[in-house]
């Protein structure tokens, strides 16, 4: 990238003060991707690796929404109350991959793979015992700085049907 004495007021022709200028957009704009992916990984390290219920009010907003299995959930409780209860059904998460896949403005698109061990009922699903593995494609929207609102698919459910075989 061309510096034009760091200043586009200095640039010799508009051409040039035009490439300066669109290279600093295009740095902001990697900039802005990048914190917001590192707010996501943030929370779900915070979240369901160490099981940080206080990070909640600092990442996400207090109108925070999250749409999955054709439901919508809304609020900083709801987040506390799922996390309580996964990580109290699979013990020891953790993250082995995140992939940013897009982002478009304030929403990012990303996949997240997590495992842990299946060791209390979740949501109708006993306990299998057994290391899990699933896979999260989430759409999240940032605003201020938090995460707003977030569109989740997970295959979470069907792992821990997998791992129970003999009962469903």
């Amino acid at each position: 990238m061309e510096t034009c004495s760091r200043l586009p007021g200095r640039c010799r022709d508009a051409a040039t003060a035009g490439r300066f200028v669109s290279g600093i957009h295009r740095q902001l704009h990697n900039n802005l991707t990048m914190n917001g992916f590192i707010l996501l990984k943030t929370a779900l390290d915070e979240l369901y690796v160490k099981g940080n219920s206080d990070a909640v009010e600092k990442l996400f907003s207090e109108n925070y929404s999250v749409h999955a299995a054709g439901r919508t959930h809304s609020g900083r409780k709801f987040i506390m109350q799922y996390m309580k209860s996964l990580r109290k059904s699979v013990s020891g998460i953790k993250v082995l991959k995140t992939e940013l896949l897009s982002e478009n403005g304030n929403l990012i698109s990303w996949k997240r793979t997590l495992s842990g061990i299946h060791q209390a009922g979740f949501r109708g699903i006993p306990a299998s015992g057994k290391r899990i593995k699933w896979e999260e494609m989430m759409v999240s929207r940032i605003e201020d700085t938090l995460i707003a609102e977030e569109w989740l698919l997970s295959d979470l459910a069907f792992q821990l049907m997998l791992k129970n075989r003999d009962v469903f």
